[in-house]
């Protein structure tokens, strides 16, 4: 059967889970690459939901936040940003990239405690979201030496031509 809009069931239950979670009760909303209903979240909503998602307030989310935590390769696969910081992190934090270049994290620091943090690359391309990344958490200042030493590679990141030439780089 070919669903629209939330007629799925599991797509009802996101939607309802979101309601309890946001408060809120209609979504606008779009399709994503696999043409699931996505709701619009601003950063602020998506940082306070990645919050949520480690403050073990919900049995729910403890468990997808455990999931995600004891295998970080289901995540994004191999030498991808959320693999590795998940990787990295040693149960302190996740994150995930999606569409249109959204990266929503969660991390556990000792300076500020939990923090949610949602990240959006203006124009839509991931070509910057992991040098991004990297930014927000070095200004924070927010990962220990082995954790940055891990993530180092996504400090920068080259760029290239439909030739496949190097063209430049971009840098935090």
């Amino acid at each position: 059967k070919n669903y629209t809009k939330w007629e799925h069931p599991v797509q009802k239950k996101i939607f309802i889970q979101l309601s309890r979670l946001t408060g809120y009760k209609n979504f606008s909303y779009g399709k994503d690459g696999c043409s699931a209903p996505t709701p619009f979240l601003s950063l602020l909503d998506i940082a306070k939901l990645y919050q949520k998602l480690g403050s073990k307030q919900y049995p729910e989310l403890i468990t997808a936040y455990n999931a995600m935590s004891q295998h970080p390769y289901y995540i994004g696969g191999k030498n991808r940003f959320d693999t590795d910081f998940t990787s990295s992190m040693n149960g302190r934090g996740v994150c995930k990239a999606g569409g249109e270049a959204v990266r929503g994290l969660v991390i556990q620091t000792e300076k500020h405690g939990l923090m949610g943090i949602a990240i959006k690359v203006i124009d839509g391309n991931q070509r910057a979201i992991e040098v991004a990344t990297m930014a927000v958490l070095n200004y924070l200042n927010i990962l220990d030496t082995n954790e940055k030493t891990k993530l180092l590679c996504y400090e920068s990141s080259k760029l290239k031509n439909c030739n496949k030439l190097d063209i430049g780089k971009i840098i935090s």
